[in-house]
């Protein structure tokens, strides 16, 4: 964020909470910062659930073991910049090390620059996870509970 964001996004947080009548969070954690802010709405505390999990962990192929997976929402701008991190910083350092590797980044509307690694949107992500090495989630930003690493561990894969 830029520095004016940095002063001006406590501000917006504080003018949106006053104006709400209820709130709900995912974890505790976040419950806790919201009421830090200040607020005299309710709070409520839904945890995610994962419905269906992967009846087995299954590894990577042989063929297929050397990829790294990007799983995101990139209407979420914390999403994007991961995946352009990833993409753009991280990823040359693995392939330098392991010039075989791969990295596919799953999600609609991938940001720019992203052409060579983007599947877009997939109907099933499970695919893509059983293909997987190891499972990136580079989140430099945002808050609240990870459900994609919550999946990959679900699915056996590292993190």
């Amino acid at each position: 964020m830029s520095r004016a964001e940095r002063w001006a996004w406590p501000r917006f947080e504080r003018r949106m909470l006053a104006r709400a009548d209820a709130i709900v969070t995912f974890t505790a954690r976040d419950r806790d910062a919201v009421r830090a802010i200040g607020t005299q709405a309710p709070i409520t505390v839904i945890p995610f659930r994962l419905t269906d999990p992967p009846r087995s962990a299954e590894s990577a192929s042989a063929e297929t073991s050397r990829n790294v997976l990007f799983v995101g929402n990139f209407i979420h701008p914390p999403n994007a910049d991961a995946a352009r991190w990833l993409a753009h910083r991280i990823f040359p350092r693995v392939r330098s090390a392991v010039p075989e590797a791969t990295l596919t980044i799953v999600g609609d509307q991938p940001p720019d620059g992203l052409a060579p690694y983007s599947t877009g949107r997939v109907p099933d992500v499970a695919p893509y996870l059983r293909r997987a090495a190891v499972v990136a989630a580079p989140l430099r930003a945002g808050g609240g509970m990870r459900v994609k690493v919550l999946e990959a561990l679900l699915s056996g894969k590292a993190v």
